[in-house]
């Protein structure tokens, strides 16, 4: 490819970005800091900053020092992929990546910081609290529907939206995929949405986004969805779907990456007289975890409570949130060290719901005293298998491990990664074991929403998330369509159950 068609590319690619929500917001705080007028490449590398961070919330992990691969940056910067760093594209790649972190922010060197480059990294950075609080002050403009920027550099692309979802790259190769996912992404990239924009820019929109009371992290997980919700009130498509390691599919931003409760109010069928069927998979976490253990007697105490009723009130002290409670027992399937619980829980059921949380442990000590006490016993004695002391010493049974989705986990590739930012840490014993239990129980969870996705719905589907999906739906055809999936699930999953909203 020609450096001309290359850099032409980028170029492009970075003016729509100026044209986002947030790429707007952040050219506007650049102005104020600065002064000038920033370059389109200045708003992308900070708009890619910013997006990084918001990841590092979500998952909880600290997001104020970060340390980025190089052609992870890349694939946000630029139309291309993380493929094409190390590809075809490799020479033109790594020399564009040499410069993007000098030049774009020569004069933001008072708002950013950023240290030598390591092997392997780009350099580590650091945005700096005064701008960050002009960032969140722009956000909350954004949230409260205060908010509508003048600035612009090229009329935006109607085209955006307008096209069906492509595939991301980047954490998988296509010949890695598995079969199923690139089937039920078939069928997730020609479906459509409305975002109900005139709702969200009205006296009703801005009372109800207010009354939320949306924290930072939710406030910037609001502006990031927006990023890539197309500014119409006609059908759009989702953006590009992506695939984790353990394959759950996902989008960078868009309406699967709104909270439910501005997900509902806003995402609207899109033919007007339709319904909104929403469906997740009941308790699959925690019967797929049985699973795995092997705990047959708590996996039919569940079964039996399931079946009639929600196992939620079952689970720790009845005055305590059911989300603050989903956030415990999600953590505790995909493989939380029990002492961390209260920390995470507390952070992620804080993001959640928009106030401060605190568990501690008693708390968790009674989400596991009842029926779920044995999980506790039969968990620790499975991740007891992989410690990093067995996994050094060539002590396990096996050293590669496949799950639902035909996807692979090396232990030893996964300790030699650990071991690499274990620097002034210290060594959790049963990290690569969580990571492995993780990995089983979402490529689990994922076989059974992903082949329900290619193989029984027709439907449009309007969001999707990891257990769940929202369909549109005739309002004479509901009953028919949850009958048909509630069949289907009995059929092929005879011990899994769907609860079923309409709205």
């Amino acid at each position: 490819m020609k450096d001309s068609i290359f850099n032409n590319k980028i170029d492009k690619y970075q003016l729509k970005i100026t044209q986002k929500t947030r790429g707007r917001m952040v050219a506007k705080v650049l102005e104020n800091l600065t002064g000038n007028i920033p370059t389109a490449q200045q708003i992308t590398y900070v708009y890619s900053l910013l997006r990084i961070r918001n990841q590092k919330a979500i998952k909880c992990e600290p997001n104020d020092y970060l340390q980025v691969p190089v052609k992870y940056l890349l694939s946000l910067m630029t139309p291309y992929s993380a493929d094409d760093y190390d590809n075809k594209l490799k020479n033109k790649s790594q020399k564009y990546m040499a410069t993007v972190t000098k030049k774009p922010i020569k004069t933001l060197a008072n708002f950013i910081t950023v240290t030598k480059h390591n092997k392997g990294y780009c350099r580590r950075f650091m945005i700096g609290d005064k701008m960050m609080k002009e960032i969140k002050e722009e956000v909350n403009k954004i949230v409260n529907g205060d908010y509508r920027d003048k600035l612009e550099y090229i009329k935006p692309d109607l085209n955006v939206g307008l096209k069906v979802a492509s595939w991301g790259g980047g954490a998988l190769r296509s010949d890695e995929r598995p079969d199923v996912s690139t089937k039920a992404w078939e069928k997730l990239k020609v479906s459509k949405f409305v975002f109900d924009w005139k709702l969200y820019d009205s006296r009703e929109g801005k009372t109800f986004n207010t009354n939320l009371k949306l924290n930072d992290d939710q406030q910037e997980a609001l502006t990031s969805a927006l990023d890539d919700i197309r500014e119409t009130n006609a059908p759009q498509y989702h953006g590009k779907f992506y695939i984790q390691g353990p394959g759950r599919l996902y989008t960078s931003g868009g309406p699967m990456a709104l909270i439910r409760e501005i997900r509902k109010h806003y995402v609207k069928p899109t033919n007007k007289s339709n319904k909104v069927l929403e469906l997740d998979l009941k308790c699959a976490q925690l019967l797929i975890l049985c699973d795995i253990l092997g705990a047959v007697d708590t996996k039919q105490q569940i079964l039996s409570i399931i079946k009639n009723e929600s196992i939620w009130k079952y689970i720790g002290p009845a005055t305590l949130h059911k989300q603050v409670k989903k956030v415990i027992i999600y953590g505790f399937c995909f493989g939380a060290n029990m002492h961390e619980l209260p920390y995470i829980a507390s952070k992620k059921a804080t993001k959640e719901l928009g106030y401060k949380v605190s568990v501690i442990k008693e708390i968790i000590t009674d989400c596991f005293s009842g029926i779920l006490k044995p999980l506790v016993i039969l968990r620790d004695e499975w991740l007891s298998n992989f410690t990093v002391d067995k996994i050094e010493a060539g002590e396990v049974d096996q050293v590669i491990y496949t799950n639902a989705l035909g996807l692979k986990f090396s232990l030893n590739k996964e300790l030699a990664q650990y071991k690499k930012e274990l620097i002034g840490k210290k060594v959790d014993s049963y990290k690569i074991g969580g990571k492995l239990l993780s990995h089983l129980a979402q490529g689990a969870e994922q076989l059974i929403i992903q082949r329900m996705i290619a193989e029984e719905i027709d439907e449009n589907i309007l969001t999707y998330s990891y257990d769940g999906l929202s369909l549109e739906v005739e309002p004479a055809k509901v009953t028919e369509v949850q009958a048909r999936l509630t069949s289907w699930l009995a059929q092929e999953y005879p011990e899994s159950f769907l609860d079923f909203e309409v709205y």
